[in-house]
């Protein structure tokens, strides 16, 4: 968002109002919502959330638009509306890193966000087609990559990196663009070039989504539609999806807690 600039579960539309649910999934996470409070879920029961903590420690006016946490470190990072990364602890107070903006600013209604943990870095891509690595320690813009390319017209809404765990040697990065009910791989990331793994199968499209990969592989993504957020876990081999429940409040984010 920006004012909708969101990083990555795939918070989505449901494809209708009848669909079925699958089996139930055990994954813990973090979900930010839409009124500024961080909440726990288990996949395996939306209806309890956990642990409510509001967010304080912003800019004025500024919201948070996506979180991810970081590898190396096990902390959460958020992304916020005036183009400054914060650090959450775990009462929900945000810490500014770095004393400015980042430049370039953000760009685009929607923004996905989430760790490269091979390097430590940060993966911010736009729905306008903004592509950015951000320092974790500076708060500042390292490189300004490649545009988003490769398919005409996409609007990312979300990414996600595999193998998202302290150490890891290798990674592969997908995104999300719920508009078009697509999953890609961003290949090669700083290049930005999109290369298409399949559809999500969502029978309405989503004008927003959240997106994670637990560090064993499990990929789960929130798509917004109107006032509902609804989770599924994706496919990465070929983007088809299992709807895993609704939420009982609008997502704006989602983190798996990394090892």
């Amino acid at each position: 968002m920006l004012l909708a600039v969101s990083i990555a579960i795939l918070a989505g539309c449901s494809k209708d109002d009848n669909e079925q649910e699958g089996p139930k999934l055990d994954v813990v996470f973090t979900a930010l919502t839409s009124t500024g409070s961080l909440q726990t879920f288990n996949a395996n029961n939306l209806s309890s959330p956990q642990n409510p903590k509001n967010i304080t420690g912003l800019q004025t006016g500024e919201m948070l638009l996506g979180i991810d946490y970081r590898p190396a470190t096990g902390q959460l990072y958020g992304l916020g509306s005036t183009s400054r990364i914060y650090v959450i602890d775990m009462n929900g107070v945000a810490t500014a890193v770095g004393t400015a903006a980042f430049s370039p600013a953000l760009s685009g209604n929607v923004a996905g966000f989430d760790f490269n943990p091979t390097v430590d870095r940060i993966r911010v891509v736009t729905t306008s087609g903004q592509n950015l690595r951000l320092n974790p320690e500076t708060g500042a813009v390292q490189v300004t990559d490649g545009s988003i390319n490769g398919v005409t017209g996409a609007m990312i809404s979300s990414v996600a990196y595999t193998n998202s765990m302290a150490g890891a040697t290798s990674t592969v990065l997908f995104d999300i663009d719920a508009s078009a009910n697509k999953l890609y791989k961003q290949d090669p990331p700083n290049d930005g070039k999109l290369v298409e793994v399949g559809n999500l199968g969502l029978s309405t499209p989503g004008t927003d989504s959240s997106f994670d990969i637990s560090a064993s592989g499990i990929a789960i993504a929130s798509v917004n539609s109107g006032t509902s957020s609804v989770l599924y876990q994706v496919n990465l081999e070929n983007g088809s999806t299992t709807k895993l429940g609704t939420f009982p409040s609008t997502i704006m984010g989602l983190a798996i807690p990394s090892k």
